[in-house]
């Protein structure tokens, strides 16, 4: 990796934003005492950037939701989890997730644009 960095948060952080175009509600919530973190940022932002992204545009007057919080097992890892109130994914859409040049269907392409390769890059 490249440029690796460490953050620490010692303190929990919660924070809400208005997204006026869509009409959704941006939520973060991270964890208190999340540690320090060694890692490549811009590789961590276009990840999260892209999720995050992917979440706002299929929600419309919803939440979409990134939440950081410590991994459970005693290890050292943090968990980002974007979540959000928009479409849903069926089981099938869900398998082909991470697929290059892969979107749920033609329609959802029209409709929504995109290329298809966000999460096989990440």
């Amino acid at each position: 990796m490249s440029h690796l960095t460490s953050y620490h948060r010692p303190r929990h952080y919660s924070r809400t934003f208005q997204s006026e175009a869509l009409a959704n509600r941006l939520v973060v919530d991270a964890q208190e005492n999340l540690g320090t973190l060694t890692v490549d940022p811009m590789r961590l932002r276009q990840i999260l950037l892209n999720l995050l992204s992917n979440a706002c545009k299929f929600t419309k007057g919803g939440e979409v939701k990134l939440a950081a919080r410590k991994v459970s097992n005693g290890s050292n890892f943090v968990e980002f989890a974007v979540s959000d109130t928009g479409i849903g994914m069926t089981a099938e859409q869900q398998a082909k997730l991470f697929e290059e040049f892969s979107q749920a269907d033609a329609m959802t392409a029209q409709r929504f644009g995109g290329t298809g390769l966000g999460l096989a890059r990440a």
